[in-house]
């Protein structure tokens, strides 16, 4: 009996450890170092593991008998639509420490979500993710990124792992991105869902709070990083939620008490130059931290010149990026200043629909 009550408090105690930590680690990435490494597109394998889970969703949805219904009943009981969100954000965004398609890519999750996973992660969402392919990545330890005995780098980051990059949709990307797609555009969801009724408050209300958790417990006062890019991966993902059941064009439906996934999700559809930290710049601690990163990144540019290679790795390594991007929604608040330039409307017009007829993100 004696045993069983010391695991059960070890185990408890492990748990709470685990999750109280949850909030101060994160996967940060290093967009600079592998970038001109030829890396092989990861959308297909990432599209399809996404549109798994989402069917499964709508398989457990359909089993469990949600229905139809919207609005809250007099009862309060919550919707169809509400419990199906619910079964989503589950199967998505249950909050891990490392998110569900980020852990995916990178199969190799700390620890401490190893914990959490234990306690947390359903186990009805799992088969879809078990089937694992082999997604193309750049993977990096600390001690061969940017961050690389860089002073007044924080204990945390030390204590951490760099997130492998991806090409995703020709775009150069942390694997974290995926996780703040879903997991942090869920939050950003989930607030305006609750004041989307009230006047005084709007999406740019919920926006400045995500970016003020940045600045605080999700980033600046953990990691001393603070992403302009994790920002902008998290307003995406609110746009994804915002279309999930809702809107015009919604990814899911629900017709005779039955849901459906009416369109495939792709994220061609939401990533973009503004995910990546060598182009939407990171801002750091303090000056120490600072320089010491600006001088990795220096080392990189003139070990390529000595190679003969003319590759740019002063941020943003793409500034004619920077002239569309400028042009998004809260674009001032979603980039780094060095990239962020003011622009006229009817400019804009011109870059956005020039990119349109070309295709291209």
């Amino acid at each position: 009996m004696v045993p069983l009550i010391i695991n059960l408090r070890t185990n408890v105690f492990f748990f709470f450890f685990a999750y109280s930590v949850s909030f101060c680690f994160a996967f940060e990435t290093d967009n600079f170092t592998l970038r001109y490494k030829p890396l092989a597109p990861a959308d297909d394998s990432l599209d399809k593991v996404v549109n798994q889970v989402f069917q499964k969703v709508v398989e457990v949805a359909n089993k469990e008998k949600i229905g139809c219904s919207e609005g809250v009943s007099q009862n309060k009981e919550r919707s169809g639509h509400q419990k199906f969100r619910d079964l989503l954000q589950e199967a998505v965004a249950p909050r891990n420490v490392v998110g569900v398609f980020e852990d995916y890519v990178a199969d190799n999750a700390s620890w401490v979500s190893h914990i959490l996973d234990f306690f947390k992660r359903d186990q009805k969402w799992k088969a879809p993710l078990k089937a694992k392919q082999s997604v193309p990545k750049h993977g990096l330890e600390l001690r061969n990124s940017i961050y690389e005995s860089s002073e007044g780098v924080s204990w945390i980051l030390r204590s951490y792992e760099i997130a492998p990059s991806i090409n995703l949709s020709g775009h150069y990307v942390g694997a974290d991105k995926l996780g703040h797609f879903f997991d942090e555009g869920y939050d950003y969801y989930h607030r305006w869902s609750r004041i989307r009724n009230n006047k005084d408050m709007d999406e740019e209300f919920i926006l400045d709070n995500g970016l003020s958790a940045e600045s605080n417990t999700s980033g600046f006062l953990t990691t001393k990083i603070y992403s302009y890019a994790d920002t902008a991966a998290n307003y995406s993902g609110y746009l994804f939620w915002r279309s999930a059941t809702e809107g015009v064009n919604p990814y899911f439906i629900c017709r005779n008490n039955q849901w459906s996934q009416q369109r495939r999700f792709s994220w061609s559809d939401y990533v973009n130059a503004s995910w990546d930290e060598a182009i939407n710049c990171n801002k750091y601690g303090d000056a120490t931290f600072t320089a010491a990163v600006t001088k990795n990144i220096q080392a990189l540019e003139k070990k390529a010149i000595q190679q003969g290679r003319h590759w740019r790795y002063q941020c943003p390594v793409r500034p004619e990026d920077c002239a569309s991007l400028s042009c998004m929604k809260y674009a001032k608040k979603l980039l780094h200043p060095n990239c962020f330039k003011e622009k006229k409307n009817s400019i804009c017009s011109k870059i956005l629909e020039s990119k349109s007829r070309s295709g291209s993100q």
